[in-house]
């Protein structure tokens, strides 16, 4: 931890989260709404209705079948270029487009942001995003305030099952999980006054590991019970020397 950040942190008087081995089974009913993401920034739109069930399934195999086909050509194009280090800024949007549809991530972004999307993935996909992003880097602690752009760290708890439909929790709690990410989107129900997050994940440990740079959707309410961290930054940094 650097000097700037050490007197960051006697200045917020915040420490660190605990290690992610010092899971608890506590047994409670909280509920967990985190699952992956499959809208519209991660894939291409939804198929048209058909008149009926068998065209509309005949319908999505034929276009599956064929986007397969070109991104096999283009995925394999692309990971030529990787394994020999090339120029990626050389190839087309297309490439980038299979590469982020192989993996599951985000497609939203003009061509800049899309390789910088897969230049990030390639840096921590084999599991150096938390040689990247050091949890000493995380010591500013969140008190309701994460918004779009933040980089946090966070403990959720995570159980044997979850319902999508209900998004809610099912089973055993099989412990705590520390997520590294990026809030990439977030938004507010007013309905029912909830506030939902979309955090690109960087690194995991625990319980199901999630991941690289998936999609995670996180309830404000979930996102604040246990510890939640924002990631040091120059911005951080000057607001602390200015107090």
């Amino acid at each position: 931890m650097s000097t700037i950040q050490v007197q960051a942190v006697k200045a917020t008087g915040i420490g660190l989260p605990r290690d992610c081995t010092q899971q608890e089974n506590e047994g409670d009913s909280e509920e967990v709404s985190a699952l992956s993401s499959s809208g519209s920034d991660y894939e291409d739109g939804p198929f048209e209705d058909s008149e009926n069930e068998s065209d509309a399934c005949d319908s999505r195999n034929h276009r599956q079948k064929k986007c397969s086909a070109v991104d096999q050509v283009l995925w394999s194009e692309l990971s030529s270029v990787i394994a020999e280090a090339g120029d990626l800024k050389k190839l087309k949007l297309d490439h980038y487009k299979a590469y982020l549809r192989k993996y599951g991530l985000r497609l939203t972004g003009v061509k800049a942001v899309l390789l910088d999307r897969i230049q990030e993935h390639l840096d921590i996909k084999n599991g150096q995003g938390e040689a990247k992003y050091k949890r000493s880097d995380f010591s500013i602690k969140c008190t309701g305030d994460v918004c779009q752009g933040d980089v946090i760290l966070f403990e959720q708890k995570v159980y044997e099952k979850f319902d999508i439909a209900s998004r809610s929790a099912r089973g055993t709690c099989l412990g705590k999980r520390l997520v590294a990410g990026r809030v990439v989107k977030e938004s507010y129900g007013a309905a029912k006054q909830q506030h939902t997050f979309t955090i690109e994940i960087l690194w995991s440990c625990g319980p199901k590991k999630l991941p690289p740079m998936h999609p995670l959707l996180v309830k404000g309410r979930n996102l604040y019970r246990l510890e939640t961290y924002r990631k040091v930054s120059v911005i951080n940094i000057l607001t602390v020397l200015r107090v």
